[in-house]
């Protein structure tokens, strides 16, 4: 997904710019507490699903090339004034267009999510697989992440975006994720939430 695309599809009918970025994560905004916390209790229900492709990959792979590494040129105040079912139908037109391809509907909504992360001080984070112990997902690059369950925390290892960190003797399926960038942390409660910053879920 482009971000000239992006706002293209947004704002007027101009073609895809494929100016590239160094990489990284976009800076924070002004607009946020850089000590909030984000907590996600939100899910629709206990044993929420997880998400099955990586919102930040998906990006990465599929709409970098024209919206910058991890979204540097998406238009963040666009974003942040469009509902989720218009930001879901825009999502949904540029991975059948320009990226050509598909996804299901709780990725979309995940992809959504990330997005509207872009801009927030607070770390996006999503869990994007389960394995006894074993926990993996991703988060907004520079964040690092621990797993917490019971008395055990570990911290995960982190390449780029993707978190994995491994529990000994449990099963991770209860743990409580957090990712923090400075003094701003988002916090994951499993079984629960599958990924943050998402308004609705799907």
């Amino acid at each position: 997904m482009g971000v000239g695309c992006f706002v293209a599809v947004i704002t007027a009918d101009t073609g895809c710019s494929h100016w590239r970025h160094p990489g990284g994560p976009p800076p924070p905004t002004s607009g946020t507490s850089p000590s909030a916390t984000i907590t996600d209790h939100s899910a629709a229900a206990v044993g929420e699903p997880l998400v099955q492709i990586g919102p930040i990959s998906f990006f990465q792979q599929s709409c970098a090339r024209c919206h910058g590494a991890y979204g540097m040129m998406l238009d963040n105040v666009s974003l942040h004034n469009r509902s989720d079912d218009d930001l879901a139908r825009i999502v949904r037109d540029m991975v059948r267009g320009p990226s050509q391809t598909s996804l299901d509907g709780r990725s979309t909504a995940a992809l959504v999510a990330y997005q509207r992360s872009l801009g927030d001080t607070r770390p996006f984070l999503a869990v994007t697989r389960l394995d006894g112990g074993t926990i993996e997902g991703e988060m907004t690059p520079g964040a690092s992440v621990s797993v917490t369950m019971g008395t055990q925390r570990v911290i995960a290892e982190v390449t780029q975006h993707i978190w994995r960190a491994h529990l000994d003797g449990a099963a991770a399926a209860t743990a409580s994720v957090e990712a923090n960038i400075g003094d701003a942390a988002t916090v994951l409660s499993l079984p629960g939430s599958a990924f943050s910053h998402a308004t609705t879920r799907r």
